[in-house]
């Protein structure tokens, strides 16, 4: 059951990430601001870190 759980809450996590680079991106590409394009390869970085733990 706690392994059910803990997949729930990474797909809930993994989701919530997603729209949040997805956000950052669509940022950069409307004000072409490089700082939100940093924004995204960190968060996509800390994200990919956090898969393979």
């Amino acid at each position: 059951m706690l392994c059910g759980q803990a997949s729930e809450q990474r797909d809930a996590l993994r989701k919530s990430v997603t729209l949040k680079f997805q956000k950052t991106v669509n940022n950069f590409f409307y004000s072409e601001s490089p700082v939100s394009l940093w924004d995204a390869i960190k968060i996509t970085g800390s994200v990919a870190l956090n898969e393979s733990a």
